[in-house]
């Protein structure tokens, strides 16, 4: 999507060499005008996406052009951008995604008892789990009850009646202990009080298990995402515009959760999309003033020097963990299979920068030490 059309020779010997990874995949050239031409009507904002675009190493002001081009043809979209050792992934999935399946196989739980209680004014159950049993729910899950099998000997209608209850989590007391609502009004079961169809459910109930239910996830565009970022990493009182979205998914337990370093990588991909200088021809104060173009926030000067040494280089390592990363993200947007990245990712391995490497030929000897990028050109290695 890179040319505009008419200009097809290096696409399509691309299209020959990617076809050769996988025959069996059909493979074809496009342009950004098929994008134009499946514009859908807003009213249609909250269907999910069928269809995602996958963007690899292109410059922001591309990224946000395609983005606007998505959201109006209801295709979902993933970015993925890396600057020598430190990458960027970004998804946006639009506003009408669902997870279907979070992957996990729901715990099937003993019952202990089950029983009746108020919370502020409101009839629930509560229900504890057999001591050394612990259930999987959280707040906002829905439940069911798996019924005995001596059941199936009883009352048909009551038996019926508690394998087809589900109710949604309210709190989580303890992890052995939670209360519950009916997602079923109570006049629908016959039962005249909850203590009534509490008795029942102790008398067929064996075990409870969590139910999955399609969870909506709403994604903003690139334009939106990057200045809630700008917002945040600013601090200025009242101007979060979605308080409660989250921005970033954690990579790295050391790293993502450091705040000053998450703005100062965003910083620097924001002024490396600004066309950044090559990092010999700048002095430090330079490079801090380049990467200051995003927010009125400090960043780490140490951090915006080892990002420019290195920025105008790709390390093949980076690149290709990242690419299988956001092939895995597009699978989620079709599928809605697993939780998907929300909304961007930033991940880098800079302890292996050489920033003492004065001359860089290649990627690899300005991201590696110039000896072990010049032994490992030796190896006759295929590293996959």
């Amino acid at each position: 999507l890179g040319l505009e059309e008419g200009e097809t020779t290096d696409m399509e010997l691309l299209v020959e060499y990617t076809r050769r990874l996988n025959p069996g995949v059909s493979v074809s050239v496009g342009s950004r005008t098929l994008l134009e031409q499946q514009h859908r009507p807003e009213s249609d904002e909250f269907i999910p996406p069928t269809k995602c675009l996958l963007v690899m190493e292109r410059p922001e002001s591309t990224q946000i052009q395609l983005s606007s081009l998505c959201r109006s043809s209801n295709i979902a979209m993933v970015t993925v951008q890396t600057a020598g050792v430190y990458g960027r992934l970004f998804c946006d999935f639009g506003n009408g995604f669902h997870v279907l399946d979070d992957g996990e196989t729901p715990l099937v739980t003993l019952l202990h008892t089950v029983g009746v209680v108020k919370e502020k004014e409101e009839e629930l159950l509560e229900i504890t789990c057999v001591e050394g049993e612990r259930h999987d729910v959280s707040r906002g899950d829905v439940i069911r009850f798996e019924v005995k099998p001596s059941s199936y000997q009883d009352d048909p209608w009551e038996r019926d009646l508690v394998a087809e209850l589900t109710a949604k989590v309210r709190n989580v007391k303890s992890p052995t202990r939670f209360t519950v609502s009916l997602e079923q009004p109570l006049s629908t079961t016959g039962k005249k009080t909850l203590s009534e169809l509490c008795s029942v459910i102790t008398q067929h109930a064996s075990s409870i298990t969590r139910v999955k239910v399609p969870v909506p996830v709403p994604f903003l565009s690139l334009p939106d995402a990057l200045t809630l970022a700008q917002q945040r990493a600013n601090n200025v009182k009242g101007a979060d515009s979605h308080p409660n979205h989250p921005l970033y998914t954690f990579s790295d337990l050391e790293k993502s959760f450091d705040e000053s370093r998450r703005h100062s990588l965003m910083s620097c991909f924001h002024a490396h999309n600004a066309h950044l200088p090559h990092h010999q021809t700048q002095t430090p104060l330079e490079i801090i003033s380049a990467c200051q173009l995003y927010g009125n926030k400090p960043i780490n000067p140490t951090i915006a020097q080892k990002f420019v040494a290195c920025a105008r280089e790709k390390f093949v390592p980076l690149q290709a963990f990242l690419g299988a990363l956001a092939s895995q993200e597009c699978l989620k947007a079709v599928s809605g299979l697993y939780h998907p990245v929300h909304q961007f990712l930033l991940y880098d391995c800079d302890e292996i920068l050489d920033l003492l490497n004065d001359s860089p030929t290649d990627g690899a000897s300005c991201n590696l030490h110039e000896t072990v990028a010049r032994l490992l050109s030796q190896k006759r290695l295929f590293v996959v």
